[in-house]
């Protein structure tokens, strides 16, 4: 006795030299040859008699039948001995009707039905997971051979009833049927037959699901669901296999147990056919169904080889399954949370490659076309792939989908070409080394490539250049991707864009470049953008403008450092600290921005980054103040630097701490950049706080600049001197304000190229401006360069004895200055004063104090 489940063996033991295994069940006889991969092994022992086992692993219900050994004597006899293998299993039971709606104190019935080969089976009916033990007023059973039967009358309320077989080996599956009461006052949907499958829908309680086995020639079950206003929706098939398929599924198990009840070009034939899709459209369970088979008719011939006929009848299966008429069953698929076409794309990619492994394909080659797969196996240095379609060459467009690849030595290769799955593929992508994501943003290009080179090798000597044609005028921003199978490390595959760059792009296609061997497509962007392929433009002006900044800042702390002695003052230290972020800012943003391939060093870069660019509006927001607060209230000079500037680089700081504890870090760094991600709404705790910012300074300039042109003396200039006087104040002001600053908030993640390149000249004009508004073009430095240069002579001329007497001079040199600055402001009108401010930014206190002590010198 054999039990479903469990390990077991025959053995068989004669006196000869040959020993055949054979199968029989139903009048067909089959030879037994396994295999290492099949589930039944045939183990030979060499001794003086021939012993032969054949051990089950697992036994099975489809074992059932007569097994025969038949041996060969010395002396041509052949001696036969068999046995039936009998296999007990749990009851498998079937209840029919799975769903029905009655009217309140109407009767029915339910059967139930034994649908394996268990033995001894009693059944046990119960109702909303209670044991029925007695029947009752309206209860009754009925035993008809494998089918018990449950009459209900007088039906009062809804209910489920569900059924199990029972023998020694326990209890089997529970199968259950829901009967719904009918409410009169309710909607309901009324009977229908649909045009599918011509099944007939009986009238069924609004908000319900209604349940059927699937029309003749099918298994599974058809579900439609009455919505909640009285309508049908269509019908779901998608559960529903062809028995054909079905059969032909048993038959390649049988195969791959090594059981002969046909050959694999008969069962790839069959698959053919009725894959066929000029026959009918696949459904959900199909596809999943073909793709096992296919799978295990991978592993069946992998250790022995397809002939060319199996081979080419392979991938016109895939190519059926995959063929457009096929795509709403797969995004049915995907929408499930269930793998796309990508099954099928791995199962050829395997097949081929288990032919290079063997080197079946050394020193000769092999094209096959199909409808949506083009494949080539050879033997080269150099693989160029360009296949023909519909029998005719690309070769005369600029762009068709293909490979080119220098190996420098000759290798074994395969390159497949999969037509049209882009929309059938799952849109996975590697936002960083640990984490796969969904992006809906991204749509993958029609074709996908795969090439494999035998002996694999661990990385590319020469690039693989990957050519696609451009499929579709509304997409911009190519990425070129390859599938990655263990991206999570969970089995789960994604697109990554690891190791390949986008080479040449027009508007007929597009030229990929990578240095390792996967599957590859291209990922693009669905929104539409007038400009495409400006990245390595935009990196090249990044990465310079970046330079220009930090060499600019660092010269203008260079030189306010050299003089600081005479044009210490409030406005100089805000500078100062604006130079010292911007320069922090541009060197990580440098350095690290595009260092996504460590997930941990992302994050802290991209928190540094979010950190200093905050710090730097902050800063930008404290010379606002200051400068606001200097050209309005000209006598208002108590210090605020005391509690502003510590203000600046600390709320940054909390801003960033908060964002990092309420997104757990999700959001910092993505796939392509050490930033905030714009998908989960992180980037407004950047976006936010510097778009405020730009909106105050923006005031605080309009206000001053309003205030200069309300002067009389300003309006007595001519229109040259007014051009050239505002200029000079925007110039100051602009850069130190961060309003260029508005240009590159979204320059980042977003692919608006108009942002990215005002950003990126911006950028590099930011620290330019600086220095030359606060340096190159600041009187007060002048003067303090010079009166250095000055001390610095007379220093060098005056002996030691007198060398006091020369810095007691000095001073008063310093003091004659400012009373000579502090004369000249005199004589000038408010206007002039404001302009003055305006052109330095920079205001000694000693100045406010001669305004404060001669306030009618200001008037006049």
């Amino acid at each position: 006795m054999f039990i479903n489940g469990t390990g077991g063996f025959l053995t068989c033991t004669c006196m000869g030299e040959d020993l055949v295994w054979y199968y029989a069940k139903n009048n067909v006889e089959s030879i037994i040859a396994t295999t290492s991969n099949s589930r039944i092994k045939r183990l030979d022992q060499a001794t003086y008699s021939r012993t032969s086992d054949l051990a089950f692993q697992p036994i099975l219900e489809s074992d059932i039948g007569w097994y025969e050994c038949r041996c060969t004597t010395y002396v041509s006899n052949i001696q036969v001995a068999g046995i039936w293998m009998a296999v007990h299993v749990p009851a498998q039971v079937n209840v029919s009707p799975f769903t029905q709606t009655v009217k309140n104190g109407s009767n029915s019935s339910i059967s139930c039905t034994l649908i394996n080969n268990a033995k001894n089976v009693s059944f046990q009916w119960l109702k909303d997971g209670m044991p029925l033990k007695n029947e009752s007023e309206n209860l009754a059973y009925s035993l008809n051979g494998n089918v018990s039967i449950l009459e209900i009358t007088n039906i009062a309320q809804s209910a489920n009833y569900s059924c199990t077989g029972i023998n020694y080996l326990g209890s089997g599956n529970i199968a259950t049927a829901t009967v719904s009461v009918l409410n009169s006052d309710n909607q309901y949907c009324k009977t229908h037959t649909d045009t599918i499958g011509n099944i007939t829908w009986e009238y069924t309680n609004s908000g319900s699901v209604n349940m059927k086995p699937c029309q003749s020639g099918f298994k599974g079950v058809v579900t439609r669901y009455c919505q909640y206003n009285g309508s049908w929706d269509d019908p779901f098939y998608g559960q529903c296999v062809n028995e054909k398929l079905l059969n032909l599924n048993t038959q390649i198990d049988r195969l791959k147990d090594g059981i002969q009840t046909t050959n694999v070009s008969t069962v790839l034939e069959e698959i053919q056919s009725a894959t066929n899709p000029a026959e009918r459209v696949l459904w959900e369970a199909e596809l999943n169904a073909v793709v096992s088979m296919l799978d295990k008719l991978v592993n069946i011939k992998g250790s022995t080889g397809a002939n060319v006929s199996e081979f080419t009848d392979l991938m016109k299966i895939a190519s059926n399954i995959i063929d457009g008429g096929t795509a709403n069953a797969w995004t049915g698929l995907i929408t499930k949370g269930k793998q796309g076409a990508e099954t099928v794309l791995k199962t050829i990619e395997d097949f081929v490659f288990s032919d290079l492994k063997e080197s079946r394909m050394r020193n000769s080659s092999q094209t096959i076309h199909t409808n949506n797969i083009d494949i080539e196996i050879g033997f080269n240095s150099t693989i160029e792939f360009q296949p023909t379609r519909n029998g005719s060459s690309l070769n005369n467009k600029t762009f068709t989908t293909s490979l080119n690849l220098y190996t420098g030595n000759m290798s074994a290769y395969a390159a497949v070409i999969f037509r049209n799955v882009g929309n059938i593929l799952q849109k996975r992508t590697i936002s960083d080394r640990n984490n796969c994501i969904t992006t809906s943003s991204l749509d993958i290009g029609p074709d996908v490539v795969s090439l494999q080179l035998n002996p694999r090798p661990e990385k590319l000597t020469h690039p693989l250049q990957l050519t696609f044609e451009a499929f579709d005028t509304q997409y911009h921003t190519p990425l070129c991707s390859y599938w990655e199978p263990n991206a999570t490390g969970n089995g789960e595959g994604a697109w990554s864009s690891n190791n390949c760059i986008l080479l040449t792009q027009n508007s007929s296609g597009f030229v990929c470049e990578c240095n390792h061997l996967t599957n590859f497509a291209i990922l693009m962007t669905t929104q539409e953008f007038p400009e495409n392929g400006h990245s390595v433009q935009l990196s090249i002006i990044s990465a310079v403008g970046c330079a220009v900044s930090i060499t600019c800042l660092l010269l203008t702390i260079f030189r306010h450092l050299q003089v600081w002695r005479y044009i210490k003052s409030r406005k100089t230290c805000i500078v100062l600290n604006i130079c010292v972020a911007l320069i922090l800012s541009y060197g990580i943003f440098l350095a690290g921005v595009n260092r996504t391939e460590y997930k941990a060093a992302c994050t802290s870069i991209a928190a540094l980054l979010h950190y200093f660019y905050l710090t730097v509006f902050f800063l930008m927001l404290v010379e606002g103040i200051e400068i606001a607060v200097s050209v309005l209230f000209v006598f208002f000079n108590k210090s605020r630097l005391t509690f502003l500037l510590p203000l600046a680089w600390l709320i940054p700081a909390g801003i960033v701490g908060a964002s990092l504890g309420i997104s757990r870090l999700n959001g910092y760094g993505n796939d392509q950049h050490c930033w905030l991600t714009v998908r989960n709404g992180l980037i407004w705790a950047f976006v936010g706080p510097a778009a405020l910012i730009i909106l105050c300074n923006a005031v605080i300039i309009v206000v001053v600049i309003k205030k200069m042109f309300n002067t009389s003396a300003f309006m007595s200039k001519t229109e040259k001197e007014k051009a050239k006087t505002s200029l000079r104040s925007l110039g100051v002001l602009l850069p130190i304000t961060g309003v260029t600053w508005i240009f590159g908030i979204f320059s980042v993640n977003e692919d608006l190229y108009v942002f990215q390149y005002l950003f990126a000249i911006f950028n590099s004009l930011q620290g330019l401006f600086i220095f030359i508004f606060h340096c190159l073009l600041n009187n007060q430095i002048h003067a303090a360069m010079k009166e250095k240069q000055r001390r610095k002579e007379s220093l060098e001329t005056c002996t030691a004895n007198t060398r006091t007497a020369s810095n007691d001079e000095a001073g008063r040199r310093v003091n004659d200055i400012e009373i000579e600055t502090s004369n000249q402001t005199q004589r000038t009108s408010k206007l002039q004063a404001i302009v003055l401010q305006l052109q330095d930014l920079v205001s000694s206190s000693k100045r406010r104090t001669i305004h404060k002590s001669h306030p009618s010198s200001i008037e006049s």
